[in-house]
């Protein structure tokens, strides 16, 4: 099952030489672990670049973005089998 959402989400990330590493999210008052990091890129728009992550936790995959110029992460679309 696939569906758009467009919700703010709470990250747990990780800094490194390397770069930005997430390893959890909070959304719904329900923690997720990420397993596994699918791909990576971002968009510009206008002044602001946008990142895109696909991420696996448990059966399900999500895409959140991450906005450089408000620093808020989003939770966009979420995919699930069932």
């Amino acid at each position: 099952m696939f569906e758009k959402v467009n919700e703010p989400v709470e990250t747990l990330v990780s800094f490194s030489e390397k770069g930005m590493k997430i390893l959890a999210f909070l959304w719904h008052h329900r923690r997720y672990q990420v397993e596994q990091i699918n791909l990576v890129h971002r968009v510009r728009e206008g002044a602001d670049w946008l990142y895109y992550y696909a991420i696996s936790s448990g059966a399900s995959t999500y895409r959140l973005s991450f906005s450089t110029r408000n620093l808020r992460w989003h939770i966009v679309e979420v995919y699930s089998e069932g």
